[in-house]
């Protein structure tokens, strides 16, 4: 990592990431995603997901490092995959307690 790299957190560049390095507008709200019981999100929310994002990416990047050692006797490849279910489910769970999407009504709901 070079000098400046490691002056952004985590060493990670945010250029690529929405709202990386802007200020929340209070108020507005970003359109939810075209899927039933998706609403519209903060610049507030969109910024705490993507840094959850960065977060995960981090770890997961770790966990590669361990999947490469796969021919090592020392790293059991089962618990590294367990681990990466795990880390991608709990920030799936994370972000998802920031957007939380609502159940949907379905067709037979109506009569």
């Amino acid at each position: 990592m070079t000098e400046k790299d490691s002056a952004l957190p985590f060493g990670f560049p945010l250029e690529g990431i929405p709202l990386a390095g802007k200020l929340p507008t209070p108020g507005v709200k970003h359109l939810g995603l075209p899927v039933a019981g998706y609403q519209a999100q903060s610049d507030e929310n969109v910024a705490l997901v993507n840094e959850n994002k960065v977060l995960e990416e981090r770890v997961l990047r770790q966990i590669d490092r361990h999947v490469r050692n796969h021919g090592s006797q020392e790293i059991d490849q089962r618990m590294v995959a367990l681990a990466r279910t795990k880390i991608q489910e709990g920030f799936m769970w994370l972000n998802r307690a920031v957007f939380q999407p609502k159940r949907i009504p379905l067709p037979e709901d109506a009569q």
